[in-house]
């Protein structure tokens, strides 16, 4: 079985549909998963006690639902009544959906030119015996609607598989590290390998040893797609598939190229974010202000910028107003960054992520600093007035930032004269533009591309 990819490189995989910016293993998921061009699209499913397949990742309903309901005991009237509720788990704007069974996905998608990765959930402690009926009744469902052939069975148990590759049916094995013999899955049949992304290398090179398919999971960022990329990977899984495809190409003009919510954002992967779009704004609130923990640093990526790479002439020029509503103390910041990589900076990163940080303190201060090879430089900084921060009243900073090749330049505009620092400085690349607190809060306004 033979797939193409979205352009050169590893497979897109949708995991549990498009599920960064709509909610996870729903109709409305799967749909725009299919919609933004995933060859591959993957559901987890769990056999309910009337022998429905129900397309759920918990082995209850209470994270995604709010109903301590095992779905184990789930009969497909109740897939019918019992409604997702995304404003539970990261998906605010979304209203209620319907829980899916996968006879409605292949109902409602089954003529969709994509390949399904069905992967089998069960709870804990669930015998080989049962296992092997989730495999049996995956292989029937994708029969009964004519999509076997484009249907491949996962697991973190080999039951499913086997009764997948008894079928004729592709099968994957998952397994976190990776550690599972390579040589033994491939005897058995099995013909791709799912493993983390942070696997050994080794683990992936030995499953290419014997020709298994290495599909790691969740990959989010292209600084990690590119990495399992170079290591000859076949596909990654991923909940923002439009943003992975390797043919993705920015709108041209907003700084936001990333549409995941809130638009653009991909949180640090140390500490994420707890932050929410607030008045046409990002607030990060810095979760450090009540314990007064000085050292908390919290990120967002806002998205690629068209144009911002070695191999182009790097001019561009950023507006954004930033809000500070709690300063944290006189020595704390919100912060902007302008990184190599879409990995969240923070403290953590140092050493992975060369970046220039403009710091915006509320005494005044206009800072500008970089972290290259894991140490933190001050280039320039310059003195403004001083901000009456206030929650109920808060200080509105605008800042312009220009990249002309080395030259980079922070312009506070709301001041009579403006307040400038720039740097010459050569070391970083910047291709991402990233929000940031430490141990502040502050809301981020209208950044945009001119």
């Amino acid at each position: 079985m033979t797939f193409n990819p979205c352009g050169p490189g590893p497979v897109v995989i949708a995991h549990r549909g498009a599920s960064a910016i709509a909610p996870e293993n729903t109709l409305a998921a799967l749909s725009m998963a299919i919609t933004l061009g995933a060859p591959l699209v993957e559901v987890d499913v769990q056999l309910g006690v009337d022998g429905t397949l129900i397309c759920v990742h918990d082995t209850t309903l209470a994270r995604t639902h709010g109903v301590d309901l095992p779905v184990a005991d789930m009969t497909v009237a109740d897939a019918a009544t019992l409604m997702v509720q995304p404003h539970l788990f990261g998906h605010p704007a979304w209203g209620p959906q319907p829980t899916p069974t996968l006879d409605r996905v292949f109902a409602e998608f089954g003529r969709a030119p994509v390949t399904w990765l069905v992967e089998a959930k069960a709870p804990s402690g669930t015998d080989a015996a049962e296992w092997a009926r989730i495999g049996e009744a995956i292989v029937a469902c994708a029969r009964r609607w004519g999509v076997a052939s484009r249907t491949i069975v996962s697991g973190f148990h080999r039951e499913p598989g086997y009764a997948a590759i008894r079928n004729g049916i592709p099968a994957c094995f998952n397994a976190t590290r990776g550690a599972d013999d390579p040589y033994v899955l491939s005897q058995e049949g099995f013909s791709y390998y799912g493993m983390r992304l942070d696997a050994d290398e080794d683990n992936i090179a030995a499953a290419h040893a014997v020709g298994l398919k290495v599909l790691p999971y969740t990959v989010n960022r292209h600084v990690d797609r590119d990495r399992l990329a170079a290591l000859g990977v076949w596909g990654i899984v991923t909940d923002q598939p439009w943003y992975l495809s390797r043919d993705y190409q920015p709108a041209p003009g907003p700084v936001y190229t990333t549409p995941a919510w809130p638009h653009g954002h991909l949180p640090s992967p140390v500490t994420p974010v707890d932050g929410q779009v607030d008045g046409g704004g990002l607030v990060l609130a810095s979760p450090s202000l009540a314990a007064g923990d000085a050292d908390n640093y919290t990120a967002v990526i806002a998205g690629a910028v068209s144009g911002w790479s070695a191999a182009h002439a790097r001019q561009v020029c950023v507006d954004v107003d930033v809000e500070l509503l709690a300063a944290g103390g006189p020595s704390r910041s919100a912060q902007i960054h302008l990184a190599e990589t879409d990995i969240g900076y923070d403290d953590n990163h140092h050493g992975r992520v060369d970046a220039y940080n403009v710091l915006v303190r509320a005494d005044g201060e206009l800072a500008l600093w970089a972290a290259v090879d894991g140490a933190a430089i001050e280039l320039a900084t310059a003195q403004g007035p001083p901000l009456a921060v206030s929650e109920t009243a808060p200080a509105r900073v605008s800042l312009q930032l220009r990249v002309n090749g080395p030259r980079v330049e922070v312009t506070r505009t709301d001041t009579s004269p403006p307040v400038t620092v720039a740097t010459d400085n050569e070391q970083v690349q910047p291709r991402y533009v990233g929000l940031g607190v430490r141990a502040a809060k502050a809301r981020f306004l209208d950044l945009r591309l001119r």
